[in-house]
């Protein structure tokens, strides 16, 4: 199968009472025991993996068993049929797709639960940097009479690599008004870096995506604090940063009120987006006001901390002062400096 070049090799004892050709309509049950495994030299042994599935005309479940991963699904209809289902839900609050959607494909009720175990084949053979995981879970489910999507993701440790993750949280939940999301995440850092209390956060309503992002300390200092609404302009999307609440480095600072980026299949433009502060600035803007425009870059008394200062252990990693004026000119599919 090419999964790995490495030398794998499993052996199991299979029990199978199945029926049913697609995903949609499998009835039955199947067992998988005394499954051993051998990679590099090394043997592990897991316990045996059950699964049991149900489809039939308004029901669909399935179970899954096993020391790697618990799994329960259960709604009136198989979980294959709701890709489109979700594409049709989502649309109705923001226009993620142009593409014609079914309407009859109505998102119906259901529920899940899914539990990722720690075992060391995760780390030693798949994820070889993954150094640390606890736990992680995900459940939720959704009400087709109160319109209501409720999702639930939680991991409290995982070290991949140099990275640190503590406490990563996500929720999302939904009426009939607006879909509401929240990431957040408690530390993240490795050698260089560390970003306290990050979150990202907002609503999808109405044909506009809402989102703050912030990142505040343990002395409540706001690191940085930033809100942006997406919204969609004809072809195009377009992103504006809200010009009354943004902060660097638990400073607050001006963003011009008529700010904005266009993007789409035409390219980019970026309009009058300055951001000032006592006699500091730094502003970018297309030349010309046109997609995949040359780009004017306006920097006045702006000191690097103010940014490196979001994440940087060390205060010296980046300092000092940027002033000058800088235009990067389009050239094909790239962007040289002119001036």
């Amino acid at each position: 199968l090419h999964v790995t070049n490495d030398d794998f090799r499993i052996a199991f004892n299979a029990h199978s009472a199945v029926s049913g050709m697609a995903l949609n309509d499998v009835n039955g049950n199947a067992t998988l025991s005394n499954i051993a495994l051998s990679h590099r030299g090394k043997a592990y042994v897991l316990d045996s993996i059950c699964f049991l599935s149900i489809n039939k005309p308004g029901t669909s479940e399935f179970t899954l068993h096993s020391s790697l991963i618990d799994a329960q699904y259960s709604g009136l209809t198989a979980p294959t049929n709701l890709v489109e289902a979700f594409g049709s839900y989502l649309n109705d609050y923001f226009p993620f797709s142009d593409s014609k959607v079914d309407k009859n494909a109505a998102l119906s009720d259901f529920s899940f639960n899914i539990q990722l175990h720690n075992h060391p084949i995760i780390s030693e053979v798949f994820l070889p940097e993954l150094k640390a995981f606890e736990d992680c879970s995900v459940e939720g489910g959704f009400s087709e009479k109160n319109q209501k999507l409720n999702i639930k993701a939680s991991i409290q440790n995982i070290v991949y690599g140099s990275i640190v993750l503590k406490d990563l949280m996500l929720a999302i939940n939904s009426d009939k008004k607006a879909i509401h999301y929240n990431l957040a995440c408690k530390s993240l850092s490795n050698e260089t870096i560390n970003a306290d209390n990050v979150l990202l956060a907002g609503e999808i309503e109405d044909g506009k995506i809402s989102t703050t992002i912030s990142s505040i300390d343990s002395d409540k200092n706001k690191k940085l604090v930033l809100h942006s609404a997406l919204t969609k302009d004809n072809a195009n999307y377009k992103i504006t940063l809200d010009s009354n609440d943004f902060y660097l480095m638990n400073k607050r600072w001006n963003i011009t009120a008529d700010n904005y980026l266009l993007f789409g299949t035409q390219g980019f433009l970026i309009h009058n987006l300055s951001l000032s502060k006592a006699g500091s600035m730094l502003s970018i803007s297309s030349v010309h006001n046109r997609f995949n425009d040359d780009l004017k870059l306006d920097i006045k008394q702006f000191k690097l901390f103010d940014l490196a200062g979001i994440i940087a252990k060390d205060s010296s990693m980046l300092s000092g002062i940027l002033d000058g004026k800088l235009l990067l000119s389009k050239d094909s599919n790239a962007y040289n400096i002119a001036a």
